[in-house]
Order: C-alpha cells, then sequence, then structure tokens
C-alpha cells in the first residue's frame, strides 16, 4: 500500500516523508488513546465511567535522511530544521498529512543517529506533538447557482450589482463523523444577505452587500465570520451574523438537507473528525465489498 505522507510548516514549506532526501521507515501515527474520567463503586470492585478525554499527544516518526551529493544532503539537514522552528516561533501548528488526512501538530524533538559517517547518511526519530489529537478530513461540497430555478430574479442599480431571488433551491451533504463536526460554509456574491438552511438550522448574515468577486465565510471551529472583499481586504463582520441558533454550531452526523435561495454560489466544507484516518478503498475494492454484502 502506497502512502502519501509530509509536513506542511504554515510558510507553505513542504517536507515530503516519502521521497529523498527524507525516507519514512516507520512511526506511531496511527496509534490512539482515550483518557477517562471514573468513580469507584462502593463496594471498591469496578467503577462507572463518567466520560472520555483526549489530551495533549506525542508520536515518534523514524526516517532515514540522505542524499545524492553532501551539498545537497546538507542544505535537506538545514532545510528541514528552519521549517520545523517557522512554526514553533509562531506558536502556530504546521500539519502532518497522510494519504490527504492532517493533524495539527508540532515537531518538537529530533534526535540523530550515526550522522558521525563518511557517507551523507543519518538516521532520525521526529517527535510530533499535538494539542487536539484527531485526524481532520476535509469533504467539500459545491452548490452552483445554475443548480436553483430562479424566479423573478431581480438587480437594482449600485456600486456592486447583486441579486434578490425568489426561487429556491435544495441539496444534500453527508456528515460521516460520529459526533457533531465543525465546518466553513462559503457564500459567493452578487447576492444581498446570503443565508443558507442545513439541517433545519440557518447560517447566514444579514445587512451585506457582496460584490461579483466577493464572498462570506463563516467558520465554526474559528468562530469567525469574515467577509473576503474584491479589492483583497478583508472585514470582521461577526455581528452581521444571522440569530436565532448559532451560526457556528456544529452539523449533525447523517445526511443533512441543504436549503437556500439558489441564485448565488455555495460551498459547504465539513471536517470530519476520527483518531485513526480513514482506511479508502479503491473502487474495485467498494465493487467487491457490495457484492460480497
Amino acid at each position: 500500500m502506497k502512502y502519501e505522507i509530509y509536513y506542511l510548516n504554515g510558510a507553505g514549506k513542504k517536507l515530503d516523508f516519502t521521497q529523498i532526501p527524507y525516507l519514512m521507515e516507520t512511526g506511531d501515527l496511527l496509534d490512539f488513546e482515550w483518557q477517562y474520567n471514573s468513580t469507584t463503586n462502593h463496594n471498591s470492585f469496578g467503577g462507572k465511567i463518567s466520560d472520555f478525554t483526549k489530551s495533549i499527544t506525542s508520536k515518534t516518526i523514524n526516517m532515514s535522511v540522505f542524499a545524492w551529493s553532501e551539498a545537497a544532503y546538507k542544505t535537506a539537514l538545514n532545510d528541514l530544521i528552519d521549517a520545523i522552528e517557522y512554526d514553533l516561533i509562531r506558536l502556530k501548528p504546521g500539519k502532518l498529512y497522510l494519504n490527504g488526512n492532517y493533524l495539527r501538530c508540532y515537531i518538537t524533538a529530533g534526535k540523530f543517529e550515526e550522522w558521525v559517517s563518511p557517507i551523507d547518511f543519518l538516521n532520525l526519530e521526529l517527535s510530533i506533538t499535538t494539542e487536539y489529537p484527531m485526524w481532520i478530513t476535509e469533504r467539500e461540497w459545491n452548490f452552483t447557482p445554475g443548480a436553483a430555478t430562479v424566479k423573478n430574479a431581480k438587480r437594482y442599480p449600485g456600486r456592486y450589482p447583486y441579486r434578490y431571488a425568489s426561487g429556491a433551491a435544495s441539496g444534500i451533504i453527508n456528515q460521516p463523523s460520529n459526533s457533531p463536526a465543525h465546518f466553513q460554509l462559503v457564500m459567493h456574491g452578487p447576492v444581498a444577505d446570503p443565508q443558507c438552511q442545513i439541517a433545519g438550522k440557518t447560517y447566514g448574515v444579514v445587512d451585506t452587500v457582496l460584490g461579483d468577486d466577493e464572498y462570506v465565510v463563516i467558520d465554526s471551529d474559528k468562530n469567525t465570520v469574515t467577509l473576503f472583499c474584491s479589492d483583497g481586504t478583508t472585514q470582521n463582520i461577526y455581528n452581521k451574523r444571522t440569530r436565532g441558533n448559532s451560526v457556528f454550531e456544529r452539523l449533525p452526523s447523517g445526511v443533512l438537507d441543504v436549503h437556500w435561495a439558489g441564485g448565488f454560489l455555495l460551498s459547504i466544507v465539513v471536517f470530519e473528525e476520527r483518531s485513526v484516518p480513514r482506511w479508502n478503498l479503491s473502487q474495485s475494492e467498494r465493487t467487491v465489498m457490495s457484492l460480497a454484502r
């Protein structure tokens, strides 16, 4: 089985751990553990678990570092430390990717072995530390204006043309996590006061007009509502969020209905979280499994 494993730091520097000069050999990236709180039974035998939690967790990657020239070897070692410490100094975690899933983490330690050698080769053990020990998979759904039948759409003159649409559109998304999931909701202009309903809850903004190249992002994890303007600037429009239910309320598990006016582009990114990344089946494997059931 082929794996894609790499670290991406905050500056966009990618360290590929499956290509020369960095070749991962083994590690405990898939190991997981839940801690629990409990009370002891009155008879001192057994007890009762009240809840499960996760704390800051460390993992290990063992790899070899080598290159075909001394200059390339030294450059690889320098690039490695520079990329790692960029995130540490700024106190912002990078992302460790495994086949499309990622873990927000820091690389907090390195142990070099066999580095005193006449050849350009050494063994390296890296310590990975994560504040949030869950692997995240981003699943995106895009709903285009063409998906809706918009009747009596009206344009109003002004600096930014926008549309009030009386038509409606609907679709579905799949939230596969066992627990409510964080999301990003992106609504593109031109439109005024864009809103949608997901699983019966309203998400959107009021008193906001979006131009052709503008869009609003609601981020449930960061608790932010941001307007991205056509001139490249951004605005915090947290106070223009719709009220009633919270626009940061996580999405429940299952197949969810989506309803919106239909006159604008709508994108929803669901962040699936798992202790271990989902093992993805190929099309042929899915076919075999469906026939076997």
